[in-house]
């Protein structure tokens, strides 16, 4: 006879987020006995993309002379 027991009942796991999340959107979800967290970064730590335009200045052809 083969016996096998599992822990069962409430279990708690702390940890620390760093300062760059949005700690209001922080969501978990269990499914299937598989937990899933979403820890969001906050707006002021996102990449931000920031496209760059060239102006040429009158009288010069916007080359850069074999530079």
């Amino acid at each position: 006879m083969r016996r096998s027991t599992r822990r069962t009942g409430a279990f708690e796991f702390r940890l620390r987020l760093p300062g760059d999340v949005d700690a209001e959107k922080v969501t978990a979800e269990m499914s299937a006995g598989v937990l899933t967290v979403t820890v969001p970064k906050a707006e002021g730590a996102k990449p931000r993309h920031i496209q760059i335009t060239e102006s040429s200045e009158s009288g010069e052809s916007g080359e850069s002379g074999g530079r």
